[in-house]
């Protein structure tokens, strides 16, 4: 799909302000000598988006992957992001584990805990969530994710489904599916096929270990909703 020039030069317009405005932020941290001792985490909060002109649907490039904004493929979920922290992480690493969104409190909260122990008043790291980056920041070569983690809309106004529709990876696998939909889930090797091509859900195995951890991390992240939906159809135009 071809992006018409007007909209791709407002989205590289977008991305220049963006990109100026951070400088004016390390530019005043480093001009107070605070830069040192700043962490910088920048990311965007979901993947390329789509807009429509003249009734036109129309998508920012983000191949190879496919999706966009509001699906649970790569292509909606997979967003740019950067760590900066001057003097302590490695130049120009890289991390190629699969990280969310979900890992920033309990990696702001690791970093900060030894500094001030008494604001620990909220669930200890170890329960949280997400995992605490600060390992991959000290030892980027060297760390792996220890646990599994989901993506999801939390509760569906038609069907009043709690993450009617989510993926969950956990290692190099993924799986997308749908709850109380007929039709067969998605399961792809994101390490060896990002671009999500490969359905790997034949595999009776590895199909059921992912939709049992999925249905395991939805209840225990959205516990205070699981039990209280109770799936029903969607609602036909003019319907009250």
């Amino acid at each position: 799909m071809t992006m018409s020039n007007s909209i791709l030069t407002n989205y590289y317009g977008v991305v220049a302000a963006l990109d100026q405005s951070i400088g004016i932020v390390v530019d005043k941290l480093e001009s107070i000598g605070r830069l040192n001792n700043t962490l910088i985490l920048f990311a965007s909060d979901n993947a390329g988006e789509t807009t429509s002109t003249g009734g036109v649907l129309e998508m920012i490039p983000h191949r190879p992957f496919r999706g966009t904004k509001r699906l649970v493929y790569e292509g909606g979920i997979r967003i740019p992001g950067f760590i900066h922290w001057q003097g302590v992480i490695t130049q120009n690493a890289v991390v190629s584990e699969p990280t969310t969104l979900l890992d920033f409190a309990p990696t702001f909260l690791d970093i900060i805990h030894p500094h001030f122990p008494s604001l620990m008043v909220i669930s200890p790291v170890d329960e949280m969530d997400g995992e605490s980056w600060l390992p991959m920041i000290m030892k980027p070569g060297e760390w792996a994710r220890n646990g599994s983690f989901g993506i999801c809309q939390p509760v569906s106004h038609l069907t009043n489904v709690v993450c009617e529709r989510y993926a969950f990876v956990s290692g190099r696998f993924k799986l997308i599916t749908r709850r109380y939909r007929p039709g067969v889930p998605e399961i792809y090797d994101i390490s060896r096929d990002p671009g999500e091509r490969i359905n790997l859900a034949g595999n009776n195995t590895l199909r059921r270990a992912l939709q049992a951890g999925g249905e395991s991390w939805i209840r225990k992240v959205y516990s205070q909703y699981y039990d209280n939906c109770v799936p029903k159809r969607p609602r036909r135009p003019g319907q009250g």
